[in-house]
């Protein structure tokens, strides 16, 4: 990750999906992979396909080490979670993960 990052990679572009390097590293639970793309400037509120941002995955995958860290660098979590018209916000999912 270090040499692409120093390469010049584009951090922020995603896959057909619309899931960036972000979502996936908050899938897989690699906190020192999510530090290092939020250092070179990754989106914290970037969406995927379903309009789900990389909070919400690394909440649906039970990464609390990872939550913390994104709602430390600025996520909001009083946003909705995707485009659904429950209008579900961040906060109320993470209920039990951790605690803000």
């Amino acid at each position: 990750m270090d040499l692409l990052l120093s390469g010049g990679a584009q951090v922020n572009r995603s896959n057909a999906q619309g899931a960036s390097a972000l979502h996936e590293v908050c899938m897989n639970g690699q906190l020192k992979l999510c530090r290092m793309l939020l250092e070179s400037g990754a989106h914290l509120q970037t969406k995927n396909v379903y309009g789900i941002r990389p909070l919400f995955i690394a909440a649906q995958h039970g990464h609390a080490d990872i939550i913390q860290l994104l709602v430390k660098k600025g996520e909001p979590t009083h946003l909705p979670i995707n485009q659904s018209p429950s209008g579900a916000d961040v906060k109320g999912f993470l209920k039990g993960f951790c605690s803000f």
